[in-house]
């Protein structure tokens, strides 16, 4: 079961927290109603050949000492990660989770729009963004900027956690459409809710959403090269014609 605002303010709180925020940091600000931001501390910035993990007991900062190319300093200003290079960066998050709980990490939405690959590691764990109790140690970003050079300041929240307890908390498929003959959680392109029978869950309770490919514009590409510089967390400063080209449908 995913925990909940006042849960993980529990966790992040107390003499021994689950949730252990360095720095100074507003916990209020990280915390949102079902996730906390996680973010970039003012460590240096580690540039890396390619994406990696470490092995089991191997410490990710055991891995970054064997696999760094050159290091950056996290300036407050911001450093620059240059696309289609791979860096490693400690985050201002550690964790004492304990046994049933776990921690899994998913980027911002606004992290996927700037087309970069953002993925957590812990020590220990040869697989990205999640990780299970017992578990204590700090999390790591591995930061891919694709299609453009990011911008990137300490206190930027590129992912987010999200923390369970064990035990099910799923819907069933007989619990998905009775909520959605109640509230209406799957609308059309109309903002009107879909009939039950058009609803698209499986038997094992997954819901099924499609893309809307009926508009003139169904999405963009980036417009590849580019040399401008896109600031992750700050808004209303880029023009999305710098980096975008319209995707049209001609019918």
């Amino acid at each position: 079961m995913i925990l909940a605002r006042q849960d993980l303010f529990a966790l992040a709180t107390g003499k021994s927290p689950v949730i252990k925020i360095i720095g100074d940091w507003s916990q209020k600000e990280l915390i949102q109603p079902a996730s906390v931001d996680v973010p970039i501390g003012h460590d240096e910035v580690v540039e890396v050949p390619a994406s990696t993990l470490p092995l089991l007991g191997q410490l990710v900062e055991d891995l970054i000492s064997r696999q760094r190319r050159y290091s950056i300093p996290m300036k407050d200003g911001g450093t620059f990660f240059h696309h289609n290079q791979c860096y490693l960066v400690p985050t201002d998050i550690g964790l004492d989770l304990p046994r049933g709980y776990s921690a899994h990490f998913s980027p911002k939405s606004s992290t996927g729009r700037i087309d970069a690959l953002v993925r957590v590691m812990t020590d220990s764990n040869p697989q990205f963004d999640r990780v299970d109790g017992p578990f204590c140690g700090r999390l790591y970003l591995e930061i891919v900027p694709f299609s453009f050079s990011l911008l990137i300041k300490p206190g930027d929240c590129l992912t987010q956690m999200r923390i369970s307890r064990d035990g099910n908390g799923a819907l069933s498929s007989n619990d998905l459409r009775e909520y959605h003959i109640r509230y209406g959680i799957v609308r059309d392109n109309d903002g009107q809710p879909l009939f039950n029978e058009n609803l698209a869950v499986d038997g094992e309770g997954r819901l099924f959403l499609h893309i809307d490919l009926e508009r003139k514009v169904p999405g963009f590409i980036s417009s590849v090269p580019s040399t401008g510089i896109i600031r992750p967390t700050e808004r209303e400063i880029h023009d999305p014609r710098c980096f975008w080209i319209q995707q049209r449908i001609d019918r």
